[in-house]
């Protein structure tokens, strides 16, 4: 098999400059055929006629073949088709940035219930703060006693220091040990 057969295995039909002038003009259809040669369709001829019109090649180009028709085809990357009618607020955006939308929004939400605590994450968070400020407090009780219980004893210290001193006779002046 020759390299560049695109045909494969089918015969190739050449068409002539002629036969593809009269296909573009409409003359001549795509499978080949003209319009009106032995045709036992209804596109063309017969109903044509009997509608009254006259001229068959209106008719002709309002029925369409096919379903052609039916398909819409855009060239998304053309800026014309991208520009919107000003009254047009509808917006065509891919599945995915959909669901990243979709997504941030959610997490919103999430937000801001947490913040108000309805979730039961931040109910666990605002169980467990408030056991960690309850202990702190604690704390800070047991510390304060701590202290005012060491001022104590270094109050009655001292107060006993001064008692034996006064029964001694006190000190006159500040005499330290004899030297040598």
């Amino acid at each position: 098999m020759a390299k560049g057969n695109k045909f494969k295995g089918r015969k190739s039909r050449y068409v002539s400059e002629e036969e593809m002038r009269l296909r573009n003009e409409g003359v001549i259809r795509e499978d080949g055929s003209r319009p009106g040669m032995g045709d036992t369709d209804d596109e063309d001829g017969s109903e044509d006629e009997e509608d009254g019109e006259g001229g068959g090649s209106d008719a002709q180009k309002d029925k369409i073949a096919g379903v052609s028709h039916l398909i819409e085809v855009c060239n998304l990357n053309d800026p014309k088709a991208n520009k919107r009618a000003p009254g047009d607020d509808t917006v065509q955006i891919s599945r995915r940035e959909r669901e990243a939308i979709e997504a941030q929004e959610q997490a919103k939400k999430y937000r801001e219930a947490h913040d108000r605590g309805e979730t039961e994450e931040a109910k666990a968070d605002l169980a467990r703060l408030a056991e960690v400020k309850r202990q702190r407090e604690e704390a800070a009780a047991k510390r304060a006693q701590e202290l005012k219980e060491k001022d104590e004893k270094k109050k009655a210290a001292q107060d006993a220091l001064a008692a034996r001193q006064a029964a001694k006779g006190g000190p006159k002046g500040k005499k330290g040990p004899k030297r040598k």
